[in-house]
């Protein structure tokens, strides 16, 4: 399976592709469940209130979305606030983004939980690639 897409959404938001055996089954995004987001560029110095549905790049490339609905919250808030997922803590082998699947990958076996989406598979690295994980579970 690979993995092609760099909205800040994630794996749900991301076109994947599988090697089946009639051929390659392409999986595209649910445009319902992933409306077109307004990008405005670099992200602001204050990470604080933002407008809803907008997406920047922090200076070390994360790329951050405006929601009043951030997946590591139980609830929605009534403001919408700049959300960037991040590499677990504790865990320097993970790269800062999170990775596509299929991609390249070291150290065998480390596993990379970005919380994009709950729901969302984790990342893992076998034989030098990245592959679907355990699932993340939603904050309760």
């Amino acid at each position: 399976m690979c993995e092609y897409g760099d909205d800040v959404r994630g794996y749900v938001c991301h076109t994947h592709v599988i090697c089946t055996s009639n051929g390659w089954l392409v999986m595209t995004p649910d445009p319902d469940r992933c409306p077109p987001l307004h990008n405005v560029g670099a992200c602001p110095s204050d990470l604080g209130v933002c407008v809803q549905d907008s997406t920047c790049t922090t200076s070390d490339q994360l790329g951050c979305r405006c929601t009043n609905c951030a997946p590591t919250q139980p609830v929605c808030g009534p403001a919408p606030r700049w959300y960037c997922p991040s590499p677990p803590p504790g865990e320097p082998s993970c790269p800062a983004a999170p990775p596509n699947l299929g991609r390249p990958c070291s150290p065998e076996g480390v596993v990379c939980g970005y919380i994009q989406e709950c729901g969302s598979p984790t990342k893992a690295c076998s034989k030098g690639i990245w592959i679907p994980g355990p699932i993340l579970g939603c904050p309760s």
